[in-house]
């Protein structure tokens, strides 16, 4: 379950870093297919994707303000349409998402830090 807050309306052109945090006593991957484009022809529309990226996170880990996420080859920006989807790691089966940044309640807009905020808990 992934909490937001009440003011955590998105809008279509929010871009923005993410920051996470696992409140759970569970080892978690944060897994994400960031949408990179989307190519239109007279007969079809088709969305590209860049090659996923995931980050893992100690039970617990972040708790307190959270982390900022980044990649390898810079800065993450997500965009309306990335999809994040959480598994733990202990061998539980649990899951949590799929999750469409800017369709779905979470992850949470914060307008004044500019950043997207995916709370993880029990």
């Amino acid at each position: 379950v992934f909490a937001y807050s009440p003011n955590s309306d998105s809008k279509a052109g929010d871009r923005g870093i993410l920051r996470m945090s696992n409140q759970t006593d569970q080892p978690v991957r944060l897994a994400l297919l960031a949408r990179r484009s989307q190519v239109k022809s007279a007969t079809s529309k088709q969305t590209n994707y860049d090659v996923p990226a995931h980050w893992d996170f100690a039970p617990q880990e972040g708790t307190q303000n959270g982390l900022l996420l980044s990649l390898p080859n810079g800065n993450l920006k997500l965009e309306k349409g990335d999809i994040l989807v959480a598994f733990a790691q202990d061998g539980s089966r649990r899951y949590w998402g799929p999750y469409v940044v800017g369709e779905t309640p979470v992850p949470a807009w914060n307008p004044e830090k500019k950043e997207w905020q995916l709370i993880l808990s029990q």
